[in-house]
């Protein structure tokens, strides 16, 4: 089976041809080594995925035709405990950092409010 069209069928890409642009900018590998659209995979094989800095580890356990539902496309892999591992400390580092941001405010002050932060400034209330 292809590799572009087992990926869109394992749900790893909403379209044939994000896979295939995913293969092409080396963001997949397989077994170790970089691969082209139309490389043959079949059962056993290791595909290392790196989609959006999210990197999957996996073996491939299942062939399919046809795109699946989520539930029976999880069936057709099966993820590393690393690989596992690792995401869930990557996301855990992602919310944090997403928590210590410094928002700034959506919108210029108004005039009132630089006149309260020009008075709180000098300390005159």
């Amino acid at each position: 089976m292809r590799l572009d069209k087992w990926l869109w069928c394992a749900r790893f890409f909403k379209s044939r041809q994000l896979a295939v642009t995913a293969i092409k900018s080396h963001n997949v590998s397989v077994n170790g080594s970089k691969a082209k659209p139309s490389r043959l995979i079949t059962i056993g094989d290791r595909l290392v995925i790196d989609k959006n800095r999210i990197v999957y580890e996996i073996k491939i356990t299942g062939l399919s035709a046809q795109r699946l539902s989520a539930p029976l496309a999880a069936q057709l892999y099966q993820e590393t405990e690393q690989s596992i591992d690792k995401r869930q400390r990557q996301s855990e580092l992602r919310k944090q950092e997403r928590l210590s941001r410094v928002h700034a405010p959506r919108h210029k002050p108004g005039k009132r409010n630089r006149r309260e932060r020009a008075r709180l400034k000098r300390g005159v209330e």
